[in-house]
C-alpha cells in the first residue's frame, strides 16, 4: 500500500464576492477546502457581536451571523494552512443595508 498523498490547501466552493443582507437578518459564508494532512481555518472579519464559526467537518467552515447590523459591514476572508501550504478564499465585501428609520406620524 502507498504512503498518503499529501497536499497544500486549495478551493473547492468558494465564498462570493459581494454580499447584501439586510439589517437584523441572519446571513452566512461558507467555504469548503480540500488539502492533506487536516487543515486550520481561520477568517479574516471585522470584530462585531453575533458571530460564531463553526466547522462542521475538517474541510469546510461556515461563518454564522446571527442578527445583521451595520457593524458586520467589511470585507471576510477565510484562510487554510496545514504543513505543506495556505491557501486563502476570494474577499468577500459584505454590506448591511442600514436600519430603516421609524415613521413618526404627527
Amino acid at each position: 500500500m502507498g504512503e498518503p498523498s499529501l497536499h497544500a490547501p486549495f478551493i473547492i466552493t468558494d465564498i462570493d464576492a459581494y454580499k447584501w443582507v439586510k439589517h437584523g437578518s441572519k446571513f452566512e459564508l461558507k467555504v469548503h477546502f480540500g488539502g492533506s494532512p487536516p487543515l486550520d481555518v481561520t477568517w479574516d472579519k471585522p470584530d462585531s457581536p453575533h458571530i460564531k464559526i463553526e466547522k462542521p467537518n475538517q474541510f469546510t467552515s461556515i461563518l454564522r451571523v446571527s442578527k445583521a447590523k451595520d457593524t458586520h459591514t467589511g470585507n471576510y476572508q477565510a484562510n487554510a494552512n496545514n504543513h505543506y501550504g495556505e491557501k486563502k478564499s476570494e474577499r468577500c465585501c459584505l454590506q448591511v443595508e442600514p436600519q430603516p428609520e421609524p415613521c413618526i406620524l404627527c
